[in-house]
This record gives C-alpha cells, structure tokens and sequence, in this order.
C-alpha cells in the first residue's frame, strides 16, 4: 500500500466514527510558524480529500492571509464572548493544547486533538486558573488526545507534572526538497562564514548571544563573520549585544530575506548554519552543515555546545539547555563543529551530507507526517462531553476568579462568567445566579431561592420557592400613536 492509499483508508475510517467535519482551532492575528504549519494541512485536506474543512479564527488574521486563493477551507470568527460553536455536526477539533480555555458549547460529540508545540514549559496556572492542569493532562492522556511538534514539546509536559505521556505522535516540520545544492567547497577562504537564521524576538535571541559568544572565542588567523538573518522587536537589543563583540567578530545584519531568495544566499555565502527551529532545516535540506543550538527565555544560556541536526531524534529541532542529558545525543564544542568544516578538506561537503540524510528522513516526506496525524485524529477518543467534566466553566476565557483569604486559606471563591455567577464556601456551593434578558434566577444552598420574571417593559414579578410574592407594574396614558404620524399628503 502506497502512502496515498493509506491516506484515503484513513479518511474513510474517520467517516465511518461519523466525522466529515475537521476543524483547526488557532485564533492568532501575529505571524507564526503554528499558523503556518496548520495553513499547511488546512490546503494538503482540502487538496486531497473530500473531508469539510473549518478554521475557527480572528478576522483579518495571518491565516486568512495565507489561505486567501483557497476557496473550498470555511472560515469560521472566533468571538470569545460567543459561547456557542457554530457547527452543529459531529466534528473533530484540532487545537494547540493551550487553547482548551477558547473551546465554547459544542455538539458533545465532537472530538478533541490537542496539538502541543512548546519547548519551554508553559505557565499552566496562568492559562487554568482554578487548578485544572493535572487533570486535563490525565483526561488527554488517557484519552489519546494529546501531540507534539517533537521529543521537547512531549518533554515540557511531562516536567510540568510528571503525568507520563509516553506516545510518539508528532505533527512536525517538514519542508519541501528541491533541487539546487550547496555545491561550493567555501564561501572564502580567508574568512569563517556562519548564519544565524531567525526571527530577533525575545525567544529567540538567546541562543544568537550564546552563538556569539562562543564564535568570539574561536581561535583561528581567519576573519570572524557572523551572517544574521531576521528581523523583529528584539533587534535593538541584538544591536546592543553585538557592540562588545565588533573587535573580533565581522556582523552583517540582512534583515528578513524572502522565501525565493533565501536558499541563493546561505548557499552563496555561508558554510555553517546555527539556528533554532524551522530555520535549521532550511540549512539542512541545501547539504549545508546545519547545527540546532540551544534556546531559553530572558535567561542567559550558559553553554560552549549545540548539536549537529543529523544527531538530532524523534524530529526536535529545539531544545532547552536543561533538557540536554534528557535528550541523550551526542553534543559538540562550538571549537569542535567549526574545526569539522574547515579543518578538513572535505569537511563542508561532508557535515552537508549528513545534515542532508537527516532530512530527507525525517523532514522531508509530507505524506509520512500526514499519516501520523491522520491516524491521532482518527484515535483520539475525548470528546467534549469529557472536557466539560474537567473544565467546568465555557468558555472558560470569560471566567473570572474573585478569592478571599482567611489567614492565608482560601475561604470563599467567586466566579463570574458571562451572565452567570457561582460562590463557594470552602468546597461547598452557597449561591449561584444566572440573568438572562427576561429572567434572573437564584439559588442559595443549591435550592432555587428568588426569580426575577420581566414579563414585559412594564411589569416585573418575583417569586420566592415557586411562589409569586411581589409585583412591579408601570402603567401610563395612552398617546394615540396613529395621530403622531404625519403623512405626505402634500
């Protein structure tokens, strides 16, 4: 069976749980390389199968953006005020795992893939704010609902509470061949020519000072050249860095290079490729010798190595410097990886190669990665009806927590969200309230106490336990509306 056959055998298995409906959860207006890699599938499903294919978003979004000339992909807005999913067919919802706070009111049928793509562990009690996370991790878990984009996204959940995720189920990167190589033996013989490729943001540029650093201590009669790729908020910052290291080290800042013009110049002008993510493949996929360094947030990484791609597993293409002996690859010395290439006669062409292998089987094959998510769509067996046991409150978005402290216990917590209102005393609920237009209703102790009936615009009736009590009744004199019309008589 080829790789299409399969697809299609498990389209038809997915029609046969009753699901013709897929939908890609990811509201975002910023660009990203999440976005990116779900536009993707998004074109690949409308492409080559028959399946219904939605994408709940903001409008005017990066997504739309890049799905403009697809005209078969529903565009559906996201409105998190908007407690209602539109769709009322069966439906299998893929979103980032973060997100499970925008899920709204849906058919309790409908199943849900969470798709985890973090390397750095997240602030889960920022995002489930009333201690949910260990239990959504074991609902997931045990549910067959949860991926990853590689080995560290699978590591970060399982350093946050050790719940154990152990399946091997990754929507990865994967980036098109093509057909023109890095075929020159250097770029110059008097000089060491090595890229950073990324965008300059906080989550980024890191791993660029660290990279930096280590290349400024490079001993070689060579001239230092650092070839720095992208653009973005941090730039400033970058440009700030980079003043102590002028001395030694040649910068050429490019800014952000197109698409269609960025393999011309790392194949014209560099013989080494330092980067993080996505990037590092655009090295690789060339036979350019490509290293995958070290990332982290705001904390300076404290390190003299990174790590070839073709040492790379289970298709990371980041990873956290804690995660290192998790990881279990072999690492090198900056000194180690730059004397490889130039060091040796054949030492570009070489790492090139290996890089290249790397690739091409592990990143290359679209279909192959389309088939892993696939058959996770098809397993996954949470539906909402689960979550709604675990996230108590949709959508969860528009909850907000009021606690109140005695000696530092949490005594009482209020929660409001859209029009409805619950308290708590300890664990036990005291008052809950819900308004809607024409009724408000009470409950004290779980007994419905008061409702508040508008009947209409001019009277109101309240009851206490069933029994109407009390009354409000407006009345005024009549204005002979048809006389206050003036007609065109004229």
């Amino acid at each position: 069976m080829n790789l299409h056959e399969e697809i299609r055998k498990i389209i038809n298995e997915i029609k046969l749980q009753g699901y013709n409906n897929i939908c890609i959860w990811a509201p975002a207006l910023n660009v990203g390389g999440g976005t990116y890699v779900y536009c993707n599938f998004v074109n690949y499903l409308t492409q080559n199968t028959d399946l219904n294919v939605y994408y709940m978003d903001y409008l005017d979004s990066y997504a739309r953006h890049l799905l403009k000339n697809n005209k078969k992909v529903k565009f559906l807005t996201y409105d998190e005020k908007n407690p209602n999913f539109p769709l009322k067919d069966k439906t299998i919802i893929l979103v980032n795992s973060t997100r499970i706070v925008q899920l709204t009111n849906m058919n309790p049928d409908n199943k849900v893939l969470f798709w985890h793509y973090e390397t750095i562990k997240c602030g889960w009690d920022l995002v489930l704010i009333d201690n949910e996370t260990k239990k959504y991790f074991k609902l997931a878990k045990d549910n067959n609902a949860m991926i990853y984009h590689d080995w560290s996204g699978r590591y970060s959940l399982n350093m946050t509470y050790n719940v154990g995720f152990k399946n091997k189920d990754y929507f990865y990167i994967t980036l098109p061949p093509v057909s023109t190589f890095c075929d020159k033996k250097y770029t110059d013989q008097n000089s060491i020519n090595i890229a950073f490729l990324s965008r300059l943001y906080p989550d980024k540029i890191q791993s660029l000072f660290y990279l930096i650093d280590n290349f400024s201590k490079y001993q070689s009669d060579k001239k230092r050249r650092l070839h720095i790729i992208g653009d973005g908020k941090s730039k400033k910052d970058v440009l700030e860095f980079c003043k102590k290291y002028e001395d030694n080290i040649e910068f050429i800042f490019t800014g952000t290079i197109s698409r269609n013009n960025l393999d011309s110049y790392l194949i014209d002008n560099i013989d080494i490729l330092f980067a993080i993510g996505t990037s590092v493949l655009e090295g690789a996929k060339l036979k350019l010798p490509s290293v995958m360094l070290f990332t982290g947030i705001n904390k300076p990484i404290k390190s003299n190595e990174a790590i070839w791609i073709y040492n790379s597993k289970e298709h990371t293409v980041a990873i956290v410097e804690e995660s290192k002996q998790a990881f279990g690859v072999k690492c090198d010395t900056f000194n180690d990886i730059i004397d490889s290439v130039y060091q040796n006669k054949n030492g570009k062409r070489d790492q090139g190669r290996k890089c290249y292998k790397y690739y091409l089987d592990n990143h290359s094959s679209y279909d192959e990665m389309v088939i892993g998510l696939l058959n996770a769509l098809k397993n996954t067996t949470l539906t909402f009806r689960k979550i709604q046991k675990c996230i108590r409150y949709i959508p969860y978005t528009c909850m907000k927590i009021t606690i109140y402290r005695f000696f530092g216990f949490n005594l009482i917590k209020k929660y409001s969200i859209l029009n409805r209102v619950k308290v708590k005393l300890l664990m036990w609920s005291i008052y809950r309230s819900k308004i809607k237009p024409n009724l408000e209703i009470y409950h004290i102790l779980g007994i419905k106490f008061l409702e508040k009936r508008i009947m209409n615009v001019n009277l109101v009736t309240y009851h206490i336990l069933g029994i109407k009590v009390f009354s409000r009744q407006i009345k005024s004199v009549f204005k002979f509306p048809a006389t206050l019309f003036k007609d065109d008589y004229k």
